[in-house]
């Protein structure tokens, strides 16, 4: 607590791996919220997941009652997930949902929207809330909870939001600009700030899967045959980045940044309805708002076919310094990815801005190396102090119990039926002789699922297995 207090008072970095169970919210909240009440900053609490909100929100609310602090806090999510009239397909693509509600706003077709309630708002300030509690308060007054937090957000002392928040440009830009706060306004709490490198690489990472550019082509080749001649002529790419490969004899090759844009724009230009290579991309997007949105239709297997190549080539013009590349790793199905390979190309700059920021996991360890992957480390931020910390952990030693065992592996080169089973089956022994509840970790979901297809019956029978998204 004592470094947080140095940190938030100094205008530093705190960079702290501490175990789980000594308190980790609590000591970072308390020093951060006392000095924001002071000084009029905001503290943005930044989580990758939901069930850290709550634990978020549980602890602000017991910081509340029992120190006496009088501060407002406000729960979100992402915009589309908090919206009352949004389908499945609006949460999965944000771009098709930003339409949407930009759409319903303009032609004041949106109620909730459109509606203003000072008693909805002032529960919204004046309690704590869940963010599923605010949706569904704000939903029932007829109130868009997104906006609803947002403006009690102006005035907030804690926004407890995802990572997206501060960490993806479009949306930090859009959010501080509606709360009217800058990032020297912002005192910024990182929680679980392990995800943070693999969360900023994957905001700006992606891949195409000839596949999906089929599917797509094949979905809107009876209502828009310009745009299905333009599907074929990128499946032609594919086709022309295939025979490259092969005739190197590589699984997969670098591609040049400009290469996918010049390709494409050389057609486009040839067309009956010539176009650049954005307005190829935003073509598709109308294409998309004009299926059906009607869960497990073919209309909808469609859309998100012309969605997910639209999203694709926004992403593929992106400045940053990004490795792209065509695989062929599946033969019948070859693949165009770009990857985000420095996340502090994102982070350095938010942290050199910003007033304050600590990020804190039981995983931050070794503390340097997160420091040098996140442009945190004293040599890329000059003028600010750059702490960091790996605290012990109170509980005593021998209660910690580590057993390896030798004859198993989880490598790439290894895995297989054999592998799977022998996994499963150490699995199940462990549980034998566990008494209550325990838990297992896995490099990858891939895996997950394949080892526990052969865990044992009565393993199998009580396990909670958690699925991808």
């Amino acid at each position: 607590m004592k470094d947080v207090k140095h940190s938030v008072e100094g205008g530093n970095i705190l960079i702290a791996h501490a175990p789980t169970g000594i308190g980790k919210t609590v000591a970072a909240l308390v020093p951060a919220l006392q000095y924001a009440v002071e000084t009029e900053k905001t503290v943005f609490f930044l989580t990758s997941k939901r069930s850290q909100h709550k634990i978020a929100i549980d602890t602000l609310r017991l910081i509340k009652e029992h120190a006496k602090l009088d501060f407002v806090t406000v729960d979100v999510t992402s915009k589309q997930s908090m919206c009352p009239r949004a389908v499945s397909i609006y949460r999965e693509f944000y771009s098709l949902f930003n339409e949407f509600c930009k759409s319903e706003q303009k032609s004041k077709r949106c109620r909730y929207f459109m509606k203003r309630d000072e008693e909805a708002l002032q529960r919204v300030k004046e309690e704590i809330m869940h963010v599923e509690d605010l949706c569904s308060w704000c939903a029932s007054r007829g109130v868009c909870p997104y906006k609803a937090a947002l403006e009690v957000a102006e005035s907030a002392d804690v926004l407890v939001c995802d990572y997206n928040y501060l960490f993806s440009a479009d949306v930090a830009e859009a959010v501080l600009e509606k709360i009217k706060r800058s990032l020297d306004d912002l005192i910024v709490i990182v929680d679980e700030a392990h995800n943070l490198p693999d969360r900023i690489r994957n905001n700006l990472s992606s891949e195409l899967r000839m596949s999906t550019v089929t599917g797509a082509a094949r979905g809107i080749r009876h209502t828009n045959r310009e745009v299905h001649g333009n599907l074929m002529e990128l499946e032609r790419i594919f086709a022309k980045l295939a025979m490259e490969a092969s005739k190197n004899k590589r699984v997969e090759i670098n591609v040049a940044t400009d290469f996918l844009v010049e390709e494409m724009e050389k057609v486009l230009r040839r067309r009956i309805e010539a176009m650049s290579y954005d307005e190829f991309a935003n073509s598709l997007r109308e294409i998309a708002k004009d299926f059906q949105t009607s869960g497990g239709s073919k209309d909808e297997i469609v859309q998100r076919n012309v969605l997910s190549v639209a999203d694709f080539l926004d992403g593929w013009g992106t400045r940053e310094k990004c490795l792209r590349i065509f695989s062929l790793s599946q033969n019948d199905n070859p693949t165009l990815l770009f990857k985000l390979l420095d996340p502090s190309v994102i982070s350095e700059p938010i942290f050199a801005k910003a007033h304050s920021t600590i990020m804190m996991s039981g995983t931050l360890c070794p503390t340097a190396m997160y420091a040098d992957v996140l442009g945190a480390s004293p040599d890329r931020l000059k003028g600010k102090e750059i702490i960091l910390r790996e605290y012990k952990s109170p509980f005593p030693a021998e209660n910690r119990l580590i057993v390896v065992t030798k004859e198993l592996t989880t490598k790439y080169a290894k895995r297989g039926e054999e592998m799977y089973r022998k996994v499963a089956g150490k699995i199940g022994e462990v549980a034998k002789n566990v008494k209550g509840g325990m838990a297992v970790f896995f490099p990858s979901y891939a895996l997950l699922k394949n080892i526990a297809a052969y865990l044992p019956l009565e393993v199998k029978r009580r396990a909670i297995v958690e699925r991808r998204g």
